[in-house]
């Protein structure tokens, strides 16, 4: 009997795909999308400012 903790099937893909090459480049990528996002919300939020300002 395998103890009630113990990964199943699901959870070992899951590890085995997020932990080889293209869970890594999917984290890197998503990493580039959270940093090109507070760029363009500081970007979008200085134009709306610049707008009130006039």
């Amino acid at each position: 009997m395998m103890h009630p903790e113990a990964p199943t099937r699901l959870d070992r893909t899951v590890l085995a795909f997020a932990s080889g090459p293209v869970g890594h480049l999917l984290g890197t990528l998503l990493e580039l999308a959270t940093i090109a996002g507070g760029a363009l919300r500081q970007r979008a939020a200085a134009a709306v400012a610049r707008r009130r300002s006039h």
